[in-house]
C-alpha cells in the first residue's frame, strides 16, 4: 500500500509568478542574498482575493518564497556542487536537479502592494512559478551552530575579494549607463562565490596559467585568481561580435 501511495501524483496550484531580471539559471545567485541589488516582484492571480492573504505580511523583513523550478528538465542522484571536489548526494546539496524541481528562498521583502509583493536579494529566474509564500521567523528558522555536514569537511568557505583593471571598471560604468548592461550584477557574485571552471558558471581556464574566462550572454571578462588571498582580478572585457 505504501509503493501505491507514493507513485501518486500531487496537484499544486500555482499563486502567481515572480518578474525580474535573471533569464537563465547561470544569471542568478547560488544563494540570493549573494546579489543585495537584485530586485524583483512576485505578482499573485486575479481573483482569488490573495490581497486579503496578504494584509499582515508588511512588516516582516524577510520571506520564505516557495516556487518552482520550472527550468529543471530531469533530476540527477550525484551532484557536483560548489566548494566540493566530489560529487555528493542531491538530497545532501541545494542543487535545482531534485526528483520534485521544488525550490525555497529567502528573501528581502520591501513592500506588500494589493496582490504585488516587491522583494530583494532573491535567486529567482524571470516568469518563475511561485507556490507559497510564508514569514521568515529568525527565533525559530536560524540554527547557526548548526553543523553542516560534507561541507566542514572542505575547510572554511570565504567570498572571493574582486578587483579589476582600471579600463574595465570605465567600461562596465559605460555599459551601465549607456546601454543598461549591468555586469556587475551579473558577474560578481558568480566571481565573489566560486571562480573556479564548472559547467554552472561558465567559467573556464584559458591556456595561460592562473588565466580564466567568465561568460555572460555575448561577453567575456578575463581574470587572474590568487587563491592565497582569496581574490580574483579582472583584466579585460571583450564583447563578441
Amino acid at each position: 500500500m505504501a509503493d501505491d501511495l507514493s507513485s501518486q501524483g500531487l496537484f499544486l496550484q500555482t499563486i502567481g509568478y515572480f518578474h525580474g531580471d535573471f533569464e537563465e539559471k547561470y544569471e542568478a545567485a547560488k544563494q540570493g542574498s549573494l546579489i543585495k541589488s537584485s530586485k524583483g516582484k512576485i505578482i499573485l492571480s486575479e481573483g482569488q482575493n490573495y490581497e486579503q492573504a496578504l494584509e499582515d505580511l508588511q512588516g516582516f523583513e524577510r520571506i520564505w518564497v516557495i516556487f518552482h523550478m520550472h527550468k529543471v528538465k530531469n533530476w540527477k542522484r550525484k551532484v557536483q556542487p560548489p566548494h566540493s571536489e566530489k560529487k555528493r548526494s542531491v538530497f545532501a546539496t541545494r542543487s535545482p536537479h531534485r526528483p520534485n524541481p521544488i525550490g525555497m528562498s529567502c528573501v528581502k521583502l520591501q513592500s506588500v502592494k494589493g496582490r504585488t509583493l516587491f522583494i530583494q536579494e532573491h535567486d529567482l529566474l524571470n516568469e518563475t512559478p511561485i507556490l507559497d509564500i510564508k514569514p521568515y521567523l529568525s527565533y525559530s528558522d536560524s540554527f547557526p551552530e548548526a553543523g553542516m555536514g560534507w561541507l566542514e569537511e572542505e575547510g572554511e568557505i570565504r567570498n572571493y575579494s574582486i578587483q579589476m583593471a582600471e579600463e574595465c571598471g570605465k567600461e562596465m560604468e559605460a555599459l551601465k549607463s549607456q546601454q543598461g548592461i549591468d555586469l556587475y550584477k551579473s558577474i560578481f557574485p558568480r566571481l565573489s562565490f566560486y571562480p573556479f571552471p564548472k559547467s554552472f558558471n561558465r567559467i573556464k581556464a584559458l591556456n595561460q596559467e592562473g588565466s580564466f574566462e567568465i561568460a555572460y550572454k555575448n561577453f567575456r571578462l578575463f581574470f587572474t585568481l590568487d587563491e592565497d588571498s582569496k581574490s580574483v582580478y579582472i583584466f579585460e572585457i571583450k564583447k563578441l561580435t
